[in-house]
């Protein structure tokens, strides 16, 4: 009978000496770590692999994207001009989105007038979690 099954019989562990039980101890965490990092090793494996994959991909979808825009010249000036304006339109219709959904109000019920940065160069969310612990503690 192996180290092992003598180790892994709750009656026979009894019979065992503190060397055996240290042995045996030793011999199952390695073989717990080792089993885990094989796993590891395979998950990284897979990860590598799909990455590549994705990267293949999308080098191909912009190769065939860059293709057609270099063949169509287009004034760079009209172009960024016209891009703006969609721009802002998203960004009024995302405030606009969220503000309906945090005060309950219907989207064609809020106008948006004036859209600005606020001051500070932490995010709102930063400085509303930090005076909320600050106001809790007092």
């Amino acid at each position: 009978m192996t180290l092992l099954e003598r180790f892994a019989n709750p009656d026979l562990i009894v019979q065992m000496e503190f060397s055996e039980k240290l042995l045996a101890s030793t011999y199952v965490a390695l073989l717990g770590i080792g089993i885990t990092f094989l796993a590891l090793i395979l998950l990284w494996g897979v990860i590598e692999i799909q990455s590549r994959l994705v990267a293949g991909i999308d080098k191909k979808a912009e190769g065939v994207k860059v293709a057609p825009q270099a063949k169509a010249p287009v004034a760079t000036g009209q172009k960024e001009a016209a891009a703006e304006p969609a721009e802002d339109f998203e960004l009024v219709a995302v405030i606009a989105a969220a503000l309906a959904a945090a005060t309950g109000q219907p989207v064609n019920q809020i106008v948006v007038k004036n859209i600005r940065r606020i001051a500070g160069e932490q995010p709102a969310w930063k400085s509303a979690g930090i005076n909320a612990q600050f106001f809790k503690r007092m």
